[in-house]
């Protein structure tokens, strides 16, 4: 994939998400922590599947666990062994884990865990905290997303993380109270575990479930996800992603006493006990230990974060990749007028151009070794010389493409009017002006199109 022409317009989808025009609209392949693109280029993929990939695209040992299953069949409509075995070593990771229930993705985890803490408080509203998926209890949060019910917008709000007094309020003066807080526990930036101790206290105080959306975080931090990295223990948890290494399975768990109520929240899905991602999850899970993946990915991510941090000191620039290491992301303060979030995307547009895949998160996998991260210093080294520049000038105008900077600001404009005046936290979620760009090119543009836009692209 060859790069834009400098006055194309490249509008970028929501904030946090990949662009046709600037990163790969389609693959054909990976190895290990590399991509290649349907043109032949190889990309180091930071993404790694949204963080599906934790050990490398075609991972020897779980695609033998997959062929051989294949032969075996895949859903056979009952509980499979290979599933039973996988409830047994989940929990032997995760001790809250009492009882596992598969899903297919982490939607149809965190959604069930929803579902039953309201069916177990007999409460409605739930606070949240990150990112929790597609479906309308979370996608209420979002006045501008069409199609929700309106009257599911008040069974939901944003949880007060820092601020524990707000929070006692949230939780004490809730109408009809609150079923649960759900959260993705280590968003950046990461917390102290007294802090999210004493965050979950406030929550079972008003007698209200805490869950752990770890569908990003599990499996990532550590062998028992951000729980045992933070040594705490949520009363439901959520797992996925990176739990079958890139196949559909996602799972919920818990301990008895709640998940005794299953039934009667009617869980259950066709492709629950599909067997071929069992296969792989179970291969996965092993490797995950075998090979001390964690490890390696806090070393793999820590490299990244010093070389990123090196490069912005030796230009004078206030940025560093934040969050932990496994999971960390470009952050920038505003400098000289800059806005933060513009120069974000500016350096994510130089990373693209020397195939460099990132949205600005960064999400290691086991495969990916020294080379990969001496590329990328490289590339940090080259993006924020044009960051520098940009906060010389007092702007990134000129800079980025037109159509790419338009579109980031008309994104944050509808973002921040549909949350009453205070923008909206930077999230795939927030479905805003460059979401819609999104559809307009993925969804109804003909593919032979975009390929022909992508194809008048000339080397800058």
């Amino acid at each position: 994939m060859t790069n834009r022409e400098p006055d194309e317009p490249l509008p970028p989808f929501a904030d946090w998400s990949l662009n046709p025009l600037l990163h790969p609209s389609c693959t054909i392949g990976g190895t290990g922590g590399r991509l290649v693109d349907e043109d032949g280029v190889e990309w180091v993929d930071w993404l790694s599947g949204w963080g599906t990939n934790l050990l490398g695209y075609a991972d020897p040992e779980v695609a033998r666990a997959i062929a051989l299953q294949a032969t075996d069949g895949c859903g056979h409509g009952v509980e499979h062994r290979l599933g039973r075995q996988l409830q047994r070593r989940l929990h032997e990771l995760v001790p809250s884990a009492e009882v596992v229930v598969f899903g297919k993705n982490g939607s149809d985890a965190t959604a069930g865990a929803v579902r039953l803490a309201r069916a177990i408080t007999g409460r409605e509203r739930v606070l949240y905290h990150g990112y929790h998926g597609y479906h309308d209890w979370y996608a209420a949060s979002d006045p501008s997303c069409p199609g929700v019910p309106r009257g599911l917008a008040g069974t939901i709000a944003p949880l007060p993380f820092w601020d524990l007094g707000a929070l006692e309020r949230a939780v004490r003066e809730a109408p009809g109270g609150v079923a649960a807080a759900i959260l993705d526990p280590v968003t950046a930036p990461v917390p102290e575990r007294g802090h999210m101790q004493a965050v979950m206290d406030v929550v079972r105080s008003a007698g209200a479930l805490v869950i752990f959306d770890e569908v990003g975080t599990g499996f990532r931090l550590a062998p028992g996800g951000a729980q045992e990295f933070l040594g705490v223990v949520p009363d439901l948890s959520c797992f996925s992603k990176a739990i079958a290494n890139g196949m559909p399975l996602s799972a919920l768990a818990g301990p008895v006493r709640f998940m005794q109520h299953l039934g009667a929240i009617r869980w259950g899905m066709t492709f629950a006990w599909e067997a071929v991602s069992m296969a792989a999850a179970t291969a996965t899970l092993r490797a995950l230990v075998e090979r001390r993946v964690p490890e390696r990915l806090w070393a793999t991510g820590e490299a990244l974060q010093r070389a990123y941090r090196e490069a912005a000191v030796a230009r004078g620039l206030a940025t560093e990749l934040v969050g932990a290491a496994p999971r960390c992301q470009i952050a920038f303060g505003e400098q000289n007028g800059v806005d933060a979030v513009e120069l974000r995307w500016l350096v994510v547009a130089q990373l693209a151009k020397q195939r460099v895949l990132t949205t600005g998160v960064f999400l290691p996998c086991a495969a990916h070794d020294d080379n990969d991260v001496e590329r990328t210093a490289q590339a940090f080294a080259v993006a924020l010389d044009t960051a520098a520049k940009a906060v010389s000038a007092g702007c990134v105008d000129g800079l980025m493409a037109p159509g790419l900077l338009e579109s980031i600001r008309a994104n944050r404009a509808d973002r921040t009017t549909h949350s009453g005046g205070e923008e909206a936290p930077a999230a795939a979620s927030r479905p805003g002006a460059s979401q819609r760009l999104r559809h307009l090119v993925r969804d109804v543009l003909p593919h032979g199109l975009v390929r022909r836009i992508q194809a008048r692209r000339v080397a800058s």
